[in-house]
C-alpha cells in the first residue's frame, strides 16, 4: 500500500476512541502483578504539568505545552502504557528487531535538543523515533491530520486540525479534493473555519462511504498455461461487505473461477496485500474454495493493564472479526499453560501475560453468486506470500496453511496482527494519540501470528515466489 493510500485511509477513518484513567487502585494492582508502575511526576523533579490530573491521558492538550519536560513526560507515559498493555512488546524485539525502550530514548534525546518545541515538532519527533514500531500489532502514532472524534466531539486532535497553519490546511484540503472532489473540500473548509465539529463528523461519515477518484485495479488475473495453470493477485482486502468495490471484486473473482474451473493449478498472489477486512478473506477467498466447514484454533493472551482491560473484560464481549471464543471467560495464564499444549510458545513472552483464552476461526462453504460449481476450484491451490503480506493477508496465509487449503510459497508473512481489539491512548500534555492491538495471538503450536506464517516452500535461489511455484508445478 502506498503512502498516499495510507494517508487517504487515515483521513477518512472514523473511530470511536476511549481513554481510561489510571487510578491509584489500578497502579496498585499493576504493582502486585509485577507490571511497570506509571511514572510519578511528583517524584521526578519535574514541574507539575498544567491541566494534567491523576487521571493521566484523559485531558485535552494544554495550549502552553511547549516545555520539553512536558513532552518527556508524554514519552514516559507512552512507555508505561506500552509495557503494561502492549502484549507484543517483547515480540517486537525478538521477531522484528525493534527495541521499544531504545526508540523512546531516541525520542527523549531529540526532544531535549529542540528549543521552543511545538506540538507539531513533537509529533514529528515521535513519528520519526517510533517509525520502526509502526505496524507491529497495528501500532501507530496517529497523523497530525488524522481526525478521530469521540461521541461528544471533545477530542484534542480537532484542536490540532483547527490550529493548522495555512500550508498544512491546504495540503489537507487538497487531498480531500483529489480523492472525492473539490466541492467536498470546500465544504470541509467551511466546517473547519466555523469550528463546526458536528458538521465535520457528518461530512467525514459521508466521505467514508464514497468511491475514491484514485481507485486502482485491485484484482489481476492471468492464464499462465492454457487448461493447466491460472493466476490471480489480490492487492487489498480493504473492501466493506456489500460496497460497490466488494461487489466488483466478487464479480471478477466469480468470472475468473468460472473460466478456470477445470484447471489443474490455481496460484493466488498476496505478496503485496497489506490487509483489510477478515470477512473479505473468509467470504471471497476461503469459503468458496472449501468443501466442508473448517475450524482453526487460536490462543489469545493479554497483559491486562488498564487500557487492555477495558477492551478485554470477557471473550464474549471482545470484538474480533471472524473469531469465536471457545473459552467463555478469561483464564489465568497459569491455567492456560496447563490446559493447552503449545510446543512453540515463547515462555519468556508469557512472563508479561496475565490472562488468556482459546478461540477459533470457523468457516463454512459458500457458493459464489452465479457460479454453478462448488467448490469454486478443485485443483491444487498455491498461495504466494512475502513480508508485505500483513494484517488480514497474514490471517489468510495462516488459515489457508493451517486448514490445508493451499501450499504456501515465498517468504514469511509480515504479521501486523494482535487482534481487532485496538485501543487508543491520548498523551497527557501534547494531546497526541497512539494506538495498538492489545492481544498476543498464537496459532495452535503457540507461535505468535505477529511473527508471521512461514511458507511450505521458501523462494529458491535466484527465483521469486511465482518462479519457484512454477518450478514446483513443472516438477510434479
Amino acid at each position: 500500500m502506498s503512502l498516499k493510500q495510507i494517508v487517504s485511509l487515515i483521513l477518512f477513518a472514523i473511530l470511536v476512541l476511549a481513554t481510561v484513567s489510571c487510578s491509584k487502585q489500578d497502579t496498585d494492582k499493576l504493582a502486585d502483578s509485577g507490571q511497570k508502575a506509571m511514572p510519578d511526576v511528583s517524584d521526578s523533579g519535574q514541574e507539575a504539568v498544567p491541566g494534567v490530573s491523576d487521571s493521566a491521558g484523559q485531558n485535552e492538550p494544554s495550549a502552553e505545552a511547549a516545555d520539553p519536560a512536558h513532552f518527556i513526560e508524554d514519552i514516559d507515559y507512552m512507555i508505561y502504557v506500552l509495557e503494561n498493555n502492549f502484549a507484543l512488546f517483547d515480540v517486537a524485539y525478538w521477531a522484528r528487531g525493534v527495541d521499544i525502550l531504545a526508540l523512546a530514548e531516541n525520542a527523549r534525546e531529540a526532544s531535549l535538543r529542540e528549543e521552543d518545541l511545538s506540538i507539531s515538532d513533537f509529533h514529528h519527533i515521535l513519528s520519526s523515533a517510533f517509525e520502526p514500531l509502526n505496524g507491529i500489532g497495528h501500532f501507530a502514532i496517529q497523523g497530525y491530520y488524522y481526525i478521530g472524534i469521540t461521541d461528544d466531539f471533545d477530542d484534542p486532535r480537532l484542536e490540532l486540525i483547527l490550529s493548522m497553519d495555512k500550508d498544512q490546511l491546504q495540503e489537507f484540503l487538497d487531498i480531500i479534493a483529489k480523492e472525492v472532489g473539490q466541492e467536498h473540500a470546500d465544504r470541509m473548509a467551511g466546517f473547519i473555519d466555523a469550528g463546526d465539529y458536528a458538521g465535520m463528523v457528518w461530512l467525514m461519515n459521508l466521505l467514508n462511504n464514497m468511491p475514491r477518484n484514485d481507485r486502482t485495479e485491485n484484482i489481476k488475473t492471468e492464464i499462465i498455461e492454457e487448461s493447466k495453470t491460472a493466476y490471480i493477485s489480490i492487492d487489498s482486502f480493504m473492501r466493506l461487505s456489500g460496497s460497490q468495490e466488494w461487489r466488483d471484486d466478487e464479480r471478477q473473482i466469480t468470472q475468473f473461477y468460472d473460466e478456470i474451473s477445470d484447471y489443474e493449478h490455481l496460484i493466488i498472489d498476496l505478496r503485496n496485500n497489506a490487509g483489510g477486512y477478515l470477512n473479505y478473506v473468509l467470504d471471497l477467498l476461503i469459503r468458496p474454495l472449501i468443501k466442508s466447514e473448517i475450524s482453526v484454533d487460536a490462543y489469545y493472551f493479554t497483559i491486562h493493564g488498564e487500557y487492555a482491560a477495558k477492551m478485554t473484560s470477557s471473550p464474549l464481549k471482545i470484538v474480533n472479526d471472524g473469531f469465536s471464543p471457545v473459552d467463555k471467560e478469561l483464564r489465568p495464564i497459569i491455567e492456560m499453560l496447563e490446559a493447552y499444549d503449545l510446543p512453540e510458545l515463547n515462555m519468556a513472552d508469557m512472563e508479561r501475560m496475565v490472562y488468556g483464552y482459546r478461540a477459533q476461526v470457523n468457516a463454512k462453504p459458500r457458493k459464489l453468486p452465479g457460479l454453478e460449481s462448488h467448490p469454486a476450484f478443485e485443483g491444487n491451490i498455491w498461495l504466494l506470500t512475502s513480508g508485505m503480506s500483513v494484517s488480514a493477508a497474514q490471517m489468510a496465509a495462516w488459515i489457508m496453511k493451517d486448514a490445508g487449503i493451499a501450499t504456501l510459497v515465498g517468504d514469511t508473512t509480515g504479521g501486523v496482527f494482535g487482534g481487532t481489539s485496538r485501543t487508543t491512548v491520548t498523551l497527557p500534555n501534547s494531546g497526541l494519540q497512539f494506538e495498538f492491538d492489545v492481544f498476543y495471538i498464537t496459532d495452535r503450536y503457540g507461535r505468535p501470528l505477529e511473527a508471521g506464517t512461514q511458507p511450505h516452500h521458501f523462494c529458491r535461489p535466484g527465483m521469486d515466489a511465482l518462479e519457484t511455484t512454477l518450478a514446483l508445478i513443472s516438477e510434479g
